[in-house]
Parts: structure tokens; sequence; C-alpha cells
């Protein structure tokens, strides 16, 4: 897919993403739970946002995990290596427990659920009270060193 970067406006990138983004039922997702995990799956909830990822909350066995459904397994890799590798008090990058085929059209994969809040979900005038915990992050994020080879296109 090629794409000119004029037509790539905020609606642009919406509408593009709307038709990449993995779409299955909460039905489909809430069964294979029960089916692979735990037939007793509780606090099963759809959480908006993602780019590529449609997840879901859910709790099995008195512990809090995300599900995140994908086309390719790609992301989910990432995210592995992150957490193996970068995860510390400082910066909370959640455990993932299993990345697999869900069927012959997704992939999915379990992480443990990280505690707190997404940054869009911060209330206006309450933003300030996250800034400092936020620039520590980012701070250690900047000064994480990196082996050769293990960034950019992730090689």
């Amino acid at each position: 897919m090629q794409f000119d970067i004029v037509q790539l406006g905020k609606i642009g990138i919406i509408n593009l993403m709307s038709r990449i983004k993995a779409k299955v039922s909460e039905e489909k997702v809430l069964q294979f739970l029960q089916e692979k995990r735990d037939e007793h799956i509780g606090a099963f909830h759809f959480i908006k946002g993602g780019e590529l990822s449609q997840a879901f909350s859910f709790t099995s066995e008195g512990k809090d995990f995300i599900i995140r459904i994908n086309k390719t397994d790609e992301s989910f890799k990432k995210d592995q290596y992150a957490s193996e590798h970068f995860a510390s008090s400082i910066i909370p990058i959640p455990k993932i427990i299993e990345i697999s085929n869900m069927d012959a059209d997704f992939f999915y994969c379990i992480s443990e659920k990280a505690a707190g809040n997404d940054l869009d979900s911060i209330k206006e005038g309450f933003a300030h009270t996250v800034y400092p915990q936020l620039i520590k992050i980012m701070d250690a994020i900047h000064t994480t060193k990196l082996s050769p080879g293990k960034y950019g296109w992730w090689v």
C-alpha cells in the first residue's frame, strides 16, 4: 500500500487505521479465553483505543490481564522484547504471558495488566500531576543502554 503524505491528514489516518485494525467480536474473544485459559473469565471489557490491535481486559484466577488481537504478531514480539530487556521499577512495561495464533486470521497476546490510566484519559487540569513521573520515565528510557543492532527496524 502506498499513500500520498498529503492524504494522510488526521481523518485520512483514522480511516486508514479503521481498515487495518483487527476486528473480532467480543463474544469470540471471550469464548476463546474460556476455552484456552479459564472457563470462569471475569471482568471482561473492551478497551477503547489502539492503532492496530483490538484489546480487552479480563480477570482469570484472581489476576488482571490484557488480551490484544492483531493480524500479525510483529508488534507483540517487540513488546515482549521491551518487557524482557527494559522493564524496571521506573519503566513500567507489562510482562507478556503468551503470544500465539488465535485462528487462521489473527494472533493474540496476553499480558499482565499494568496499573494506571493512559494519558488520554487524564482529565483537563490534572495532567500536571503526572508530569513529574512522566519525565522520570522518559529520562530512564532516554538513558537506557541499547545493544548494537537492537533498535530501529528491530533487526
